[in-house]
């Protein structure tokens, strides 16, 4: 009877500790989401920027601009980020497609460089804070953020590889391309 009277406290007090412990990390991982999504919020508004002045610019080629608004509106799906997210860990995106409209995109792109580097700064920063606010607005994907951005980074034409692959996954017809990637 005496080891009941002092276990029993010992039990509640390792059970209090245990509950406020998987409280606290709750709690952590809320701020921490809560984190992300406030983050993604401000790449959103960048996004949102970069793509108004690349839109409103009339230098800014057709193909492109399509190509950005079919982008910007397929990272809208989750399953299509889940689906991005995937290939690029996967390293499914390290190379780029072969249909003849992507080359002609690439030339446009590099060609956009060389004559209005603002607004092929604008299209990659379209691009870009698209793709993380994406990645951080999906509860999957914000933990795998990091390795997504080492693959996007080792990319060749990593905003077109990925745009491409993007528009693909959402709507297989979106520019003409045939899938690659399931």
């Amino acid at each position: 009877m005496i080891v009941l009277d002092w276990i029993w406290p010992l039990l509640a007090g390792a059970a209090a500790a245990w509950f406020f412990a998987a409280r606290l990390a709750a709690h952590q991982r809320g701020l921490r989401r809560a984190s992300q999504r406030a983050e993604a919020e401000g790449l959103l508004a960048r996004h949102g920027a970069a793509l108004g002045r690349f839109l409103g610019d009339a230098a800014a080629p057709l193909g492109l601009q399509r190509l950005l608004l079919v982008y910007s509106d397929a990272l809208q799906e989750q399953d299509v980020v889940l689906r991005l997210a995937r290939g690029a860990i996967a390293g499914h995106l390290t190379r780029m497609p072969d249909a003849e409209e992507y080359h002609d995109l690439a030339e446009a792109a590099q060609r956009l460089a060389v004559t209005r580097p603002d607004l092929a700064e604008d299209f990659a920063r379209a691009m870009t804070t698209g793709l993380l606010a994406a990645l951080l607005r999906c509860t999957e994907t914000a933990g795998v953020t990091d390795a997504v951005l080492a693959a996007f980074a080792t990319a060749p034409q990593r905003e077109l590889t990925y745009a491409v692959t993007a528009a693909r996954l959402r709507d297989q017809a979106a520019l003409g391309f045939l899938p690659e990637m399931a």
